[in-house]
């Protein structure tokens, strides 16, 4: 799918060639690391935003899920409120 992906957009280069390597599996889910080239870096990012876009749809249509990887927020540092309009702190 990765790689008819790619020969479907007449703007991804076919020299150099594109590259599709499984970087890892974790949790039973296969993380992949692609590589494919543009003529300009212009047309790099909505390229990839089509490509994307085609293979979550393609994965839906075959049944693949997709899933998320977890997400944790630490916030490190002190807080300290910011006075607003109104507050007394004379004590």
């Amino acid at each position: 799918m990765l790689f008819a992906a790619f020969a479907e957009k007449h703007e991804v280069l076919d020299d150099p060639e594109a590259k599709v390597f499984i970087d890892s599996i974790d949790a039973g889910r296969a993380k992949f690391n692609c590589f494919a080239y543009v003529a300009s870096p212009r047309d790099a990012y909505p390229i990839r935003s089509e490509l994307l876009f085609t293979l979550l749809r393609q994965f839906r249509e075959a049944g693949i899920e997709v899933g998320s990887t977890a997400t944790k927020m630490e916030l490190v540092g002190s807080f300290a409120p910011t006075p607003q309009p109104g507050d007394d702190n004379s004590g």
